[in-house]
């Protein structure tokens, strides 16, 4: 493992009126965020509508994954 300072958050939420939290993971800073394609795909069991995700996100499974959504 690489050098790391601090964790991530990996955040499921509502967007509407309130912003309310449905599922979070918090990770070590030096895992790359590709790793969380699991978490990714429980946005299809909440009905996502719109995905948001920073680079770190981009890879051809989570890419295919979203377009489900």
């Amino acid at each position: 493992m690489g050098f790391y300072k601090g964790y991530k958050l990996h955040l499921l939420a509502t967007g509407k009126d309130e912003i309310i939290p449905l599922a979070w993971e918090f990770s070590c800073a030096n895992e790359h965020d590709s790793q969380k394609i699991e978490f990714l795909s429980r946005a299809c069991v909440y009905g996502a509508k719109i995905v948001l995700a920073d680079a770190g996100y981009s890879s051809r499974e989570m890419v295919q994954d979203s377009s489900r959504v």
